[in-house]
């Protein structure tokens, strides 16, 4: 009896300590929004990197890994492609800012996910996009 005891009291500090970990986590998973210029498009590895041109991070460059449910929006046209967005382009820029497991599987990675890009000017006609 007292032995199950110790082990459901161990398994509970356990699973509170998963929890809190987790919750600390999400926790710094705030959506950040930002007027930016893209800098460089990487398709293979699937991200862009900017320039950020105000809000939190202003002045800096930053790579934004771009998911398959990032929302990206060019010329009144809603679910676009990274393909359809140029080197140039002025946007805002909703992401949010995450920690990983880098590639050694020790050491935690800040890292930047896009949520959703709206294209406000396009490089390519030099002009405001289309709402």
């Amino acid at each position: 009896m007292r032995k199950s005891f110790i082990t459901l009291a161990a398994v509970g500090v356990a699973a509170f300590l998963v929890s809190d970990s987790a919750h600390a986590q999400k926790k710094e998973e705030k959506n950040i929004t930002c007027n930016a210029e893209i800098k460089e498009i990487d398709t293979k590895a699937k991200a862009i990197t900017v320039y950020i041109k105000d809000g939190p991070g202003a002045k800096k460059d930053r790579t934004i890994e771009i998911a398959g449910n990032t929302k990206i929006q060019k010329d009144g046209k809603i679910n676009q492609r990274l393909k359809d967005l140029g080197e140039g382009d002025q946007i805002n820029l909703t992401y949010r800012k995450a920690r990983e497991l880098g590639a050694d599987k020790k050491t935690f990675e800040e890292v930047f996910k896009a949520v959703q890009i709206i294209v406000t000017t396009s490089a390519s006609t030099n002009a405001p996009a289309k709402p």
